[in-house]
């Protein structure tokens, strides 16, 4: 029951919004349903794991990634809604780390999507509306935060082989409003954020069984870090930082700043069948403010399927 009642004050004011962007369908029926089952395992490696600015402070790690999501998409079937399709999903996201056992993590979620396509054929636009709402459940309880994530998508295909997206979304954390203040006049609310992402992502069939996939980010807003407890009194001079507090699971300071992140991502997905997949790739970031900068590395592999 808790966790239910978690994971509804983490969408409090999504059902509304959701219900206002599909209300200007009209009166509508499902011409169709499908279900569809997701799962995945990845196995993922991080060279900065704690995001921070100072390459002495940063702490690599390895973890293991499963996720559970089933969804209901539904077209409809009346007037311009002929050409629209309503996806209500709901997911479990596992995460265990090697080293940090404190990042391990279960985060139940929902999300809802309206796809709406603006004319017949494979080569037609379409627009996608989206929202989601995440709870993560540390083990480093200190991190515990609700997350929504609202935005708007708009892509087309523009070759047989190739299509491409761009995407805008608002992403807005919740965290806990009782960690140790450290500093006076200073809020410890380090996992309190709200920030934009501006993405763009290409995709190109290489071969009938294999799929490549650029992807590339931009965001803007709230970032928190780590570091050691004697940089932090560094920091303080040279960053405007919003908030700090202790972090029990790197044994330093957290804090939040203002900045932005830029993240390029390369990908392949390979299909081994009608349902499964094996998807490998790398991603880039690299973010903070001024010549105060984090840069980290992942790469991953992963089992996919769905039915």
């Amino acid at each position: 029951m808790a966790l239910t009642k978690r994971l509804l004050q983490a969408i409090g004011g999504v059902g509304v919004t959701s219900v206002l962007s599909v209300g200007w369908i009209g009166p509508v029926q499902a011409e169709w349903a499908e279900s569809v089952l997701d799962a995945s395992a990845e196995y993922r490696t991080n060279d900065d794991v704690n995001l921070s600015v100072f390459n002495d402070d940063e702490k690599s790690d390895k973890l293991l990634r499963g996720v559970l999501g089933f969804s209901k998409i539904y077209q409809f079937d009346a007037g311009i809604a002929d050409y629209t399709r309503l996806n209500i999903g709901a997911s479990i996201e596992l995460q265990d780390y090697s080293e940090f056992d404190g990042l391990d993590r279960v985060n139940p979620g929902v999300a809802l999507g309206l796809t709406h396509k603006f004319g017949l054929g494979p080569d037609a636009p379409w627009l996608n509306l989206h929202v989601s709402g995440v709870v993560e459940n540390v083990d480093d309880s200190d991190r515990n935060k609700n997350i929504i994530n609202a935005g708007i998508r708009l892509g087309r295909r523009f070759t047989p082989r190739f299509d491409a997206a761009i995407d805008w979304s608002y992403d807005k954390s919740n965290g806990k409003d009782d960690l140790p203040v450290i500093s006076p006049g200073l809020p410890s609310s380090v996992y309190d954020l709200q920030r934009s992402i501006i993405t763009a992502i290409g995709n190109y069939q290489v071969t009938p069984r294999l799929l490549g996939s650029i992807r590339y980010s931009y965001l803007n807003g709230d970032i928190n870090g780590e570091c050691t407890v004697e940089n932090v009194g560094f920091l303080l001079t040279v960053i405007d930082m919003t908030a700090h507090t202790l972090d029990r699971t790197f044994e330093g300071c957290r804090y939040r700043f203002d900045g932005y992140a830029n993240t390029l991502g390369l990908s392949g997905s390979y299909a081994l069948g009608p349902h499964t997949a094996i998807n490998f790739g790398s991603v880039w970031s690299k973010g903070g403010t001024g010549r105060w900068l984090y840069r980290q590395n992942q790469l991953f592999v992963n089992f996919s399927y769905r039915h």
